[in-house]
């Protein structure tokens, strides 16, 4: 990878440049066939107020741990948005929307146009000893019936074949064991799985989520506790007749800290998965899975 950021504050707005370059393959057989360009500018004020522009080119990335997905060959996408974080009474109150346009060209098919658009609202809250979190998310989807002109919002991570989707829960978002790729049911802003490819039928079609979650002190100092759960569902599935439940996901934790950087986390985290979530899609079933989880690490 290589990356540089330039930042400063300019009549009180805080700016932020950024590009970055990472090569993804093996650039001894096609010299630039892999690599992936972001550009990012980001500005804030002292308001809570902030606007950001987002950019990413992606050149033949092509996932072949996957059987079957053949992947992105090239994508141009672009990501516009605002956003504001606040504070009212004792409520701390979130949220953003992105407007996103570009192109994509899975292996085998023609360039596909798209526009679409995100919104997400958070708010969060002191409850005694307690701290409440509730977010809701919203990403517009696309049935596959338009042709070439799609109305799916597409997220960087999925033209990338990652996961970049930050929530409360364990297994549907990236979240505590969930962080460390340990398994594939995560799933994308624009409904693609982490390990489904881009250029399956799970591509842009979307998502709405409502999550909730609790964390509080069990023995102050030494053990916290943690739980929070979410529901999901696809917006337009890309098949006629496909069921659009990806699940509902349960998760909690206890963490134990040794010392100020030594801490171990256990829990356990149930999911149902619906018809409609990635691995489920094709098989057309529902089927329920159970994470049990320990670690030990260090944070810093």
């Amino acid at each position: 990878p290589l990356a540089f950021m330039l930042t400063g504050t300019v009549a009180n707005i805080k700016l932020r440049v950024a590009h970055a370059n990472a090569i993804e393959g093996d650039e001894s057989s096609t010299p630039g066939a892999d690599d992936v360009d972001q550009w990012i500018v980001d500005a804030d004020t002292d308001m809570g107020l902030g606007a950001s522009y987002y950019g990413v080119n992606v050149n033949s990335i092509v996932n072949t741990t996957i059987p079957g997905a053949s992947g992105i060959t090239n994508a141009n996408e672009h990501y516009l948005g605002v956003r504001y974080n606040g504070t009212f009474s004792q409520f701390d109150v979130g949220g953003w929307a992105l407007y996103n346009w570009g192109s994509a060209k899975v292996s085998g098919s023609p360039d596909v146009e798209n526009t679409g658009y995100a919104l997400k609202g958070e708010v969060k809250t002191d409850l005694g000893k307690a701290k409440v979190g509730v977010m809701a998310l919203y990403s517009t989807g696309d049935d596959g019936t338009g042709g070439n002109d799609s109305d799916a919002f597409i997220t960087p991570s999925s033209v990338a074949g990652t996961t970049g989707y930050w929530g409360y829960t364990g297994k549907l978002n990236v979240q505590g064991p969930t962080a460390t790729g340990i398994d594939c049911q995560a799933v994308n802003i624009d409904g693609a799985g982490y390990c489904d490819g881009a250029g399956s039928d799970t591509f842009g079609t979307g998502i709405t989520t409502v999550q909730a979650n609790v964390a509080l002190p069990l023995i102050e100092g030494k053990l916290d506790g943690y739980a929070a759960i979410g529901w999901f569902k696809a917006n337009e599935p890309q098949n006629p007749g496909d069921d659009d439940s990806i699940g509902t996901d349960l998760y909690a934790q206890v963490k134990y800290h040794f010392s100020e950087h030594m801490a171990l986390e256990a829990g356990v985290d149930y999911v149902s998965l619906g018809e409609g979530h990635p691995d489920n899609v094709t098989a057309n079933e529902s089927r329920t899975m159970t994470l049990v989880f320990s670690r030990l690490q260090l944070e810093f």
